[in-house]
Formats: C-alpha cells, structure tokens, sequence
C-alpha cells in the first residue's frame, strides 16, 4: 500500500488560516503526526462558538497545534496559540445582579468581573492540549488592564478551562435543532 503525501494544505476557519505544512499517511503506521499552523484566528468569532452573549473579544491569533492521529482519535500535545503584539480587548458584559451574586459568593471575583469589563490586553498566549476522551485543556495567560478599574494598573491572569468538546457540540446541535 503505498503512502500518500500532501505538502501546504489549508483552510480558512474562524476568520484565519489552517495550514498543514508537509504530511505523510503510511497506512502501515497505526499513528501519524500532523503539525497545524495557525495564522490569523479571529478571537470574536471563537467566542462566539461558545454562545455566550456577556463575552466579547477582539485580536488576532497565531500559533502551532501539533496533532496525534491514531485511527479516529485525535489529540493535541503541547500546542500553543497567541495574540499578535497588537493585543486586544476582552469584554463581559454581566447584569449587576450577576455580578454581585458572584462576589458575594465569592470575594475575589470581584477583581475579575470588574477588570474584564473593559480588559485590553498586551499579551494573550493559550496553551493547548486535547486528549483522545474529548477534553479540551487551555492554559491561559493574559497580561493587560481596564483604564476604567483602578487607574489602569497592570493585571495578569492565568487561567486555566477545560472544556468537554463532545457534550459541547452535541449541546450545540441540540439548540440549533431547537
């Protein structure tokens, strides 16, 4: 059987670009290694996949996602996305019901839900691992600040999503059905 090589295929997704530099598929192997180049994404249009109408966000992101291909399975090992040096802006737009629920529950949300109303971004770098069970791993580091919260005094973030993408796309199907 012989092997089958593709050398810069790409789509265009989420406003960017997909690119596979150089492939090889040996049916032999019962695993195979793809590197997907990551150029452009728009960070609106990812957020708005998760149908949340109180986050918005601007910026572009580059980066790398080294995939594990084994028969039907895919998994992501140490892939990396990151804003332009341009930045951006995040913005969670939380009724005041919301937000005093959330910091009275829980003090230190106040920082977050009052620095991300109005968050701009220098540095937005996400690491990236998905495993063969469907869950999405994103560790995220966000480096900026809200002119309007404390006079715009630096903020950094690091955190942390995991995200179950199967029961994501099926809740997804399941509302445009609706």
């Amino acid at each position: 059987v012989p092997t089958i090589s593709a050398t810069n295929l790409s789509t265009n997704l989420l406003g960017g670009t997909i690119t596979v530099g150089k492939a090889v598929y040996d049916p032999s192997r019962l695993t195979h290694e793809v590197t997907l180049q990551v150029q452009g994404l728009d960070l609106g249009e990812i957020l708005r996949l998760e149908q949340q109408e109180t986050v918005k966000g601007t910026g572009t992101l580059d980066g790398v996602l080294p995939l594990i291909i084994s028969g039907s399975e895919v998994e992501v090992h140490h892939g990396s996305l990151h804003a332009r040096p341009t930045g951006g802006t995040l913005q969670m737009d939380l009724s005041e019901a919301t937000a005093q629920s959330w910091t009275k529950s829980q003090p230190n949300l106040d920082l977050i839900v009052q620095s991300l109303q109005n968050f701009q971004y220098s540095k937005l770098e996400v690491g990236v691992d998905y495993e063969k069970t469907g869950i999405l791993r994103l560790a995220t580091r966000l480096e900026g600040k809200n002119p309007n919260y404390r006079k715009g005094v630096p903020i950094h973030f690091n955190l942390n999503i995991e995200e179950n993408i199967p029961a994501l796309m099926k809740s997804l199907s399941l509302i445009q059905d609706l």
